[in-house]
């Protein structure tokens, strides 16, 4: 663990470093006091070689269960007896907002979880859980599709929005993300996912792969379904051709990890 308190990156290395990203660092300092950067002459944050390594002992707890509010305690003392896992309260709270079919609830659960955690964590630790869970009770129900779709619609909503207010504060050359065969639930996740890793891109309407070879961005995001057919690969070789760098992203690009089509693949 690094000792180094000099003050030297701004908030944004800080994120780019950790994964963390600024709204949630400052959470972190003004809400919990997990955090207390320095200061530059005119006011903005410097973050240490020892803060840096905070926000990663924070991860840590974070990823075994333990409540932001929660952390501060433990990395003062950490023989303090940790609590039961607060992912489940969080899963609770957006179940019970979904069935209640509350949308002011549940996006205010959803803005929650956003500002104290990273989206990684926050789709890992509840909102997969969640999904997963709500679609099984919904077997268990007369409406249980009705409860599902709407579900699914809101949170789609919420992650479009989170997405395009996030997209809107990056700048550089985009690229052009195409979403083929994938659920609307699915597109959003991926779509938040890449702005929150700071990847600025222009999302395709369309599943046209042939018309695509009109485009020419600086590389193709592509999110793949689990197994491409044939004719899709075809066309895919065919925009690879053009020496344009296809990138897979979203919750199949593990499954593209060695394939030659690709330059690389990145899942959530």
């Amino acid at each position: 663990m690094s000792t180094d308190t000099t003050p030297r990156y701004p908030i944004g290395d800080v994120a780019a470093i950790t994964g963390v990203n600024p709204v949630t660092l400052r959470a972190w300092q003004r809400r919990f006091g997990l955090l207390k950067p320095g200061r530059t002459p005119k006011g903005h944050r410097l973050y240490s070689e020892a803060d840096i390594d905070r926000v990663r002992q924070i991860l840590s707890w974070l990823d075994k269960g333990v409540a932001i509010s929660q952390v501060r305690s433990l990395l003062e003392d950490p023989s303090t007896p940790t609590p039961d896992d607060p992912w489940l309260v969080h899963q609770a709270t957006l179940t019970q907002a979904a069935v209640d079919m509350n949308g002011d609830k549940l996006f205010r659960e959803l803005d929650q979880l956003t500002a104290l955690y990273t989206f990684e964590r926050t789709l890992c630790k509840a909102l997969r859980p969640w999904l997963d869970t709500l679609e099984a009770r919904s077997g268990e129900r007369a409406d249980g599709r009705l409860l599902l779709n709407w579900t699914q619609h809101q949170l789609q909503l919420y992650l479009q929005g989170h997405c395009s207010r996030g997209q809107s504060q990056l700048s550089g050359d985009p690229a052009l993300l195409m979403l083929l065969r994938t659920a609307p639930v699915e597109a959003a996740i991926t779509a938040l996912s890449l702005t929150q890793q700071g990847e600025k891109f222009s999302q395709l309407p369309t599943e046209d792969l042939d018309g695509c070879q009109l485009r020419s961005p600086r590389t193709w995001l592509l999110c793949l379904p689990a197994k491409l057919r044939s004719d899709e690969r075809q066309q895919l070789a065919r925009l690879q051709a053009r020496g344009i760098p296809l990138t897979v992203v979203g919750p199949f690009a593990a499954l593209y990890h060695d394939d030659p089509l690709f330059q690389e693949s990145r899942h959530d």
